[in-house]
């Protein structure tokens, strides 16, 4: 072979590999690693002070975020509380996916840079009293604590101060603490995940209603004895409860806050909606008189998942009525055998 080809040969595929190379090493330092694998099941949130200069970003009030296990076959059930500003009521409400984000974040913690603290580099990044406080531990004992300070030039990443190091977290991590302190509850009243709804019970003062799964979707109601649903009835009515969700919390803007959602379902409710699984996770909807806001019709509601109570919140009082509706018609239509022994 020619030596000037052989030369060339040599030459691209030396120049190809330099590339290979250093491109790789360039990803290999961009690269997430890990700083820590922790456990934990609070977390305790410290807005920023007047100081910090991203302060309006982040949510502006402090809470606590906990995960319950409530048994080997069931997922972890997520909570949001805190101390109402205004009303000094305490409130808590479940978790939404944000919460259960928090915690594979912050679980298995992973950084894109990481040096050793130098005291006299923190203001350049941020970092002091003033800046908002992530706690991490067990039953009310923090063991970790994040300073969270300002962006990276690239705008990617936050740079945090933890166990005497520097580090720097993707946005998406800190985000959650950034946006409305709405986003992190849980909006949808019946949360059964996988396990499979067997029985709703709608109790009025004067009436109860009772519908039982005997078996592959195959519901029945319970009028003295039980009898066949109309199907096509009774699937609208599961439409309408599985996404049943809130409307409007009393820390809204349009509300009224707490003390008001409070004085509301103080009383008897007027009816109550009982829904069982498979897995026996009973959650149980207390119904309370209407109040408007802006127009709309309200009707307050107080959950209870178990023995786990939740905070007061709204739904629109037309999606319950509908609700009803369709339960009394369920209810007051005659079977199929009825009507053919007619």
């Amino acid at each position: 072979m020619n030596p000037k080809r052989l030369f060339l040969i040599l030459s691209i595929f030396g120049l190809t590999l330099l590339v290979f190379i250093y491109t790789d090493s360039k990803k290999e330092e961009s690269a997430d690693v890990n700083f820590w694998n922790y456990d934990f099941s609070e977390v305790k949130y410290t807005p920023p002070l007047d100081g910090f200069a991203d302060k309006d970003q982040y949510i502006p009030n402090p809470f606590i975020l906990k995960r319950y296990y409530t048994g080997l076959k069931s997922h972890p059930f997520f909570e949001v509380s805190g101390v109402d500003v205004e009303s000094k009521i305490e409130y808590k409400y479940e978790g939404g996916y944000p919460v259960k984000n928090v915690f594979i974040d912050f679980s298995i913690l992973k950084t894109r840079t990481m040096s050793q603290e130098d005291p006299s580099l923190l203001p350049k990044f941020s970092i002091s009293t003033y800046s908002p406080k992530i706690e991490l531990g067990n039953d009310g004992v923090y063991e970790k604590t994040l300073l969270i300070g300002e962006r990276t030039k690239d705008k990617s990443s936050r740079y945090v101060l933890t166990e005497n190091f520097l580090i720097a977290l993707q946005n998406y991590v800190i985000d959650k603490f950034t946006n409305k302190l709405n986003s992190l509850r849980h909006r949808q009243l019946l949360s059964i995940g996988d396990d499979t709804l067997i029985e709703i019970k709608v109790k009025g003062e004067s009436n109860t209603y009772q519908f039982e799964d005997h078996g592959k979707g195959s519901w029945l109601k319970f009028k003295g004895k039980l009898e066949p649903v109309d199907t096509t009835l009774f699937s609208q009515l599961e439409s309408s409860v599985k996404p049943l969700s809130y409307d409007l919390y009393p820390d809204d803007e349009i509300a009224d806050g707490f003390a008001v959602a409070t004085k509301l379902t103080s009383g008897v409710p007027l009816w109550t909606l009982e829904f069982k699984t498979d897995q026996n996770q009973i959650t149980t909807l207390l119904i309370f008189e209407s109040i408007s806001f802006k127009g709309t019709h309200y009707k307050p509601v107080v959950r209870k998942v178990n023995q786990w109570t939740e905070s007061p919140a709204y739904i629109k009082e037309d999606l319950f009525l509908h609700i009803l509706q369709l339960t009394k018609e369920i209810y007051d239509k005659p079977s199929s055998d009825q009507t053919q022994r007619k």
